[in-house]
């Protein structure tokens, strides 16, 4: 009875240390919001997205798990070496459990790679190479936004409708690899009407788009790009899969992140592939002309829709190592 009452005493010691369901593992979910806060990508990311976090986590309720939800945030001045610094001190001293943003490709790329290092997540919601599904594609990453294959993908569609719009006889530019709204009100629509260009959302697409945007621009004073916007819809999902695995360790939670479907305003029945490749809608968009504005964003319109299925890279031809030939 001495020995079974000592194992008794063991396992529940062992259970009572161990990171159990319910439980953050070091008392709080922390989220490292790792941008262009002064640079040139700081008006489509930067201080937006760290918004677009603040505001999800407010709307989750501030907590997961009954822990507190901490956010932090610093500017990687678009240096790799400063951007990864910054992610490995994060990781193995400040204890984050997920980084969101990177507008930079080859720092979200090394960001990756420390995220499976220190068992860590990473959602690089700004970046745009598609080599983060691809060859560098990781077990520890989601690319959540868009990615330089779907945007060209639906510039080459663009294309094909651009000649059915007659556009191109009337001499116009057809289209822009990548642009968001601040560019298309810098350029003024006199200038920039009739421009095609590719996006995964718009402000005013629908009335549930249009309630986070003006939540969004209340505190901003512009409504949010589709990084700014993806950024929330990701932080969102992120902790409603904390809550669903019971903790926020990585695989347990990037496992849930990948079983749940995204609904929200910006994502219809999407969902994560197994690449990490966060697989919705793109969309055609045409910048206005002067008349067809009625305000100050009222900058484009939808016109052509592309299935996510069709958006981005088939599966088979990234060549990502965790999908098996």
């Amino acid at each position: 009875m001495r020995r079974l009452n000592a194992v008794l005493v063991a396992l529940v010691a062992v259970v009572l240390l161990a990171p159990g369901e319910g439980d953050a593992q070091d008392g709080v979910v922390k989220i490292g919001v790792l941008d262009d806060m002064s640079g040139p990508y700081a008006d489509n990311t930067g201080p937006g997205d760290l918004l677009a976090v603040r505001m999800a986590v407010a709307d989750f309720g501030g907590a997961v798990l009954g822990k507190p939800i901490e956010v932090i945030s610093a500017d990687m001045l678009n240096k790799v070496d400063v951007g990864v610094g910054i992610a490995r001190r994060w990781y193995e001293q400040e204890q984050v459990d997920m980084i969101i943003g990177i507008p930079h490709s080859a720092i979200a790329l090394g960001v990756v790679k420390l995220a499976e290092q220190t068992n860590r997540l990473v959602m690089p919601t700004a970046a745009a190479t598609a080599e983060l599904t691809g060859k560098s594609c990781s077990a520890h990453s989601v690319h959540w936004v868009y990615d330089t294959y779907g945007q060209g993908k639906t510039i080459a569609n663009a294309i094909k409708q651009a000649n059915e719009f007659g556009l191109e006889r009337g001499g116009q530019r057809v289209a822009a690899l990548l642009i968001q709204y601040p560019e298309v009100r810098a350029l003024g629509l006199r200038t920039a009407q009739g421009l095609l260009m590719a996006s995964s959302f718009y402000w005013d697409m629908t009335p549930e788009a249009r309630v986070f945007s003006d939540r969004f621009a209340a505190a901003k004073g512009m409504p949010p790009t589709m990084i700014q916007a993806g950024t929330y819809g990701a932080t969102m999902h992120y902790l409603k899969a904390v809550k669903a695995a019971g903790t926020d360790e990585a695989k347990a939670v990037m496992a849930k992140m990948k079983e749940l479907p995204i609904n929200d305003f910006m994502t219809k029945n999407g969902r994560i592939r197994e690449d990490g490749r966060v697989i919705r809608d793109m969309y055609l968009m045409q910048v206005k002309t002067p008349d067809e504005s009625k305000g100050e964003w009222d900058l484009a319109k939808i016109v052509g829709t592309i299935p996510g299925e069709q958006a981005f890279r088939p599966l088979s031809e990234g060549g990502c190592p965790l999908i098996r030939k």
